[in-house]
């Protein structure tokens, strides 16, 4: 009865442990994604600007 209620218990934390795993992911994700997508329109916009200005001064 002891070692059957222990297994219980650690298989309850197991799946604890994977949903607190799979809300940590997706909160992850909700603030991953945003950042990437500002990253990748800061390197669009300004990477180009940055090398006319650099080429600019060359000439």
């Amino acid at each position: 009865m002891y070692l059957h209620n222990k297994n219980n218990m650690r298989h309850f934390c197991i799946t604890n442990k994977k949903k607190q795993k799979t809300s940590i992911f997706i909160f992850g994700q909700w603030v991953f994604w945003p950042i990437v997508v500002i990253v990748l329109l800061v390197i669009i916009f300004i990477l180009p600007a940055y090398w006319s200005v650099i080429n600019f001064d060359q000439l």
